[in-house]
């Protein structure tokens, strides 16, 4: 009577086993899928930030520069960190840096443009002698 016991404990304990091991499998394979979802959808949402003599090695002008390029347009620093394969972190404080280096150009905003979220944002608010007049 007792090793009948045991035996259904080790029967369901190997079914719950097994089981696991197959949750986890599938969770890995979405997540793998997920990645390659996001990878090729929502990089059409960015322009891309290419050539140029103003654009560095560095993150940091590769912001600036993506930021410019379209002027009026927030975006939150998940969609930037994305864009410029960052961390979010690392974005934070980019922005951050940005904001205290330059704020009469850039600003705060509280949606993003990209991902339609209402989160906080940075905008690129050019200054009317930026602007090029047509003659």
């Amino acid at each position: 009577m007792v090793g009948a016991g045991i035996s259904e404990l080790l029967d369901e304990g190997s079914w719950a086993l097994r089981h696991s091991r197959r949750v986890l499998s599938d969770a890995g394979r979405l997540a793998g899928e997920t990645r390659h979802l996001l990878l090729k959808y929502r990089a059409h949402r960015f322009r891309t930030v290419s050539g140029g003599s103003e654009v560095r090695g560095d993150g940091f002008a590769t912001l600036a520069h993506l930021l410019r390029s379209s002027p009026g347009d927030p975006l939150c620093d998940a969609c930037l960190a994305f864009a410029c394969v960052v961390s979010w972190t690392q974005m934070r404080a980019w922005t951050n840096a940005l904001l205290r280096i330059e704020p009469q150009q850039f600003q705060r905003a509280s949606s993003c443009t990209s991902c339609r979220r209402v989160v906080s944002s940075i905008i690129y608010k050019p200054q009317p002698e930026d602007i090029p007049r047509v003659a």
